[in-house]
């Protein structure tokens, strides 16, 4: 027969204790009307269709409960539910672990919800529909078939200290008008990538961790609204970030390094900022740019990987316009690649030295993001938004401007304490290495008397070097 193994409707308010309910064809529980029981300290095992069902106006709370094994959802939440679900764990159920649908309302805290150890069978681990609303805190949510994360239509989520691991498929995906604030998560080792973001979806994420995909770290598509903060986007198989489409990317004070593509590919996007980034040991370029415009790069540090010579800091292909300002780029080969008629410009604007010198300045660089604001106006390269180049005179430090930075004075009757610490020490290792005979180093001269070379000149800075020489194939940071 089609029973539950427990009804609870109109505005009843029971309280479950321990119990198992297994192997019910009508589901482990049904709560509907206005009623608000809880569940505490049971298991919901083996059921049909769904371990907890709720809909209508109802308000559930789950605590410290399994619900596994159940033929279709483990909670299915429907109408305007609500569900508190605190310290459970929901494994094994072969849709989602979770659906939550219409205008339902889900508060998760410190769940489980995975396919299982042995053998994965759950599909998704939560998904989402219609207007639904989710906040989810210090959960765990890895293995799952199709999608660990599943946003859709104009659902929306506030996830934060999570885990999202290990899933056949992404870790996190946004489709539709869906939208989501990630704060402080993991989410790694998922397949096809660790966040998907399609559709006219928004994404907002601040310190955050997405590494370790064997696809890409994020994958853009559509014309969604992405914005990165804070965020480290490391060791993925594929590229750090690749954006296709018409949406807008923000990307603000980010580390995107060690993938084994591209850092950052951005392809068609309009309205693109990248400013004040760390992107670094990227296996192909650091930052790629195809056909896009209003584009906005700046203060950025981009060094190709020093293992892979080949490797470039900066690519540009096609219709490109915005502005190119202030950024650290290095790579042994060349920092910028680009078509003929943008190439003739970045030459003209941008002063070079060889690649010892510019890997010196680059460590020094690489102690504080604060550091480009000094930096970001000495060198620029403008192109026009409609996608026109124009030739913007070179900003070149002078003498005066470093001892300035240097904290020097040359005004009459003006002496400043001079600094003597290790930077100083190094600066004049390196002025010594440019005399002498065969070291290709050159000073801070106009672009247009610059050789072309591997690095982007820099002000001295008061600190001590971070970064190893080439030779040593390694860095910290």
């Amino acid at each position: 027969s089609c029973r539950a193994g427990a009804g609870v409707m109109d505005k009843a308010s029971p309280l479950f204790m321990c119990n198992m309910m297994a192997n019910n064809n009508g589901g482990g529980a049904v709560i509907a009307g206005e009623s608000s029981p809880s569940f505490i300290g049971n298991e919901f095992i083996g059921n049909g269709f769904v371990g907890v069902g709720m809909k209508e106006n109802s308000k559930v709370l789950i605590h410290n409960n399994i619900i596994a094994g159940t033929d279709g959802y483990g909670v299915l939440m429907q109408g305007s539910s609500k569900l508190e679900l605190f310290d459970s764990k929901i494994e094994r159920n072969e849709q989602s672990g979770i659906c939550v649908c219409d205008d339902a309302v889900l508060k998760a805290h410190s769940c489980t919800i995975s396919a299982g150890e042995d053998k994965a069978v759950q599909k998704c681990g939560i998904t989402l529909h219609g207007r639904s609303k989710m906040t989810i805190q210090d959960c765990t949510i890895t293995g799952n078939l199709a999608g660990n994360v599943l946003l859709n239509d104009h659902a929306s989520c506030d996830m934060s200290r999570c885990q999202v691991s290990g899933s056949k498929s992404s870790g996190v995906t946004l489709q539709g008008a869906s939208s989501v604030v990630m704060k402080r998560n993991i989410v790694c080792s998922n397949k096809v990538c660790n966040l998907l973001v399609l559709d006219d979806s928004t994404f907002e994420g601040e310190w955050n961790t997405l590494s370790e995909s064997l696809g890409s770290g994020v994958r853009i598509m559509g014309g969604p609204t992405c914005r990165f903060k804070h965020n480290t986007i490391m060791s993925n198989n594929e590229a750090g970030i690749i954006a296709v489409g018409k949406g807008r990317l923000s990307m603000h004070l980010n580390r995107v390094s060690h993938n084994c593509k591209d850092g950052i590919h951005i392809e068609g996007l309009q309205g693109t900022e990248i400013v004040d980034n760390a992107i670094f040991e990227n296996q192909a370029s650091g930052v790629r740019l195809k056909n896009a415009l209003d584009l906005k790069v700046s203060g950025n540090l981009i060094i190709a990987s020093v293992d892979k010579p080949d490797t470039t800091a900066l690519i540009l292909r096609g219709n490109v316009g915005g502005q190119l300002a202030g950024n650290v780029l290095h790579a042994r080969q060349g920092s910028i690649v680009a078509g003929d008629a943008l190439q003739q410009v970045l030459d003209a604007n941008t002063p070079c030295v060889a690649p010892q010198a510019a890997h010196d300045a680059i460590a020094s660089a690489m102690e504080s993001l604060a550091y480009y604001e000094q930096v970001r106006d000495q060198f620029r390269v403008v192109i026009n938004p409609g996608g026109a180049l124009s030739v913007a005179s070179p900003v070149v430090a002078s003498d005066a401007s470093v001892a300035e930075h240097r904290g020097e004075s040359e005004g009459p009757g003006e002496t400043a304490p001079r600094r003597e610490d290790s930077h100083e020490k190094r600066r004049a290792s390196l002025a010594a290495k440019a005399d002498a005979p065969g070291t290709p180093v050159t000073s801070l001269v106009p672009a247009s008397q610059a050789p072309r070379s591997g690095g982007v000149a820099l002000p001295a800075r008061r600190s001590s070097a971070v970064l190893a020489s080439p030779s040593s194939g390694s860095h910290a940071m």
